[in-house]
């Protein structure tokens, strides 16, 4: 501690501690603006793959529309907040037991194929997520 005027003491510890914690705060608020922004342009690319496949615009945008509420639902809400490129299988579970039907789960298929052939994710976790999908896909 340091002796200030008028007989005040400054603590560094607890100094460093309240700029440690605001820092950590600035970064998830960043976070939390700037990944729909880049979440934007991945839906962008995943929507103009899907018209290439030749989906009617309401299959288009539904597909598009699953993997938009993913991403403000499960992955903006998650512990820091991530991106559609950082999605895990723990997510896509978490998010699909509590979406019933075939079309969230079809969304979801095709978007781990577009991530995975346009090189945005790898090719181990690319499987790993489409066995999961399938394996739900039966149980359904």
């Amino acid at each position: 501690m340091i002796s200030l005027l008028h007989g005040a003491k400054f603590n560094y510890k607890v100094a460093q501690s309240w700029v440690i914690k605001n820092n950590q705060a600035a970064r998830e608020a960043n976070l939390r603006t700037d990944l729909p922004v880049r979440n934007r342009k991945v839906f962008t690319a995943f929507r103009r793959e899907l018209r290439k496949a030749g989906l009617s615009p309401q299959t288009v945008e539904g597909h598009v529309a699953t993997i938009t509420d993913f991403a403000s639902t499960t992955l903006l809400n998650a512990d820091p907040p991530r991106g559609v490129l950082d999605l895990t299988l723990a997510d896509i579970e978490s998010y699909v037991q509590g979406k019933p039907g075939k079309q969230p789960l079809t969304g979801m298929k095709r978007f781990v194929r577009f991530l995975s052939s346009t090189g945005r994710i790898d090719s181990d976790t690319a499987e790993n997520l489409s066995d999961f999908l399938k394996q739900v896909s039966k149980a359904n």
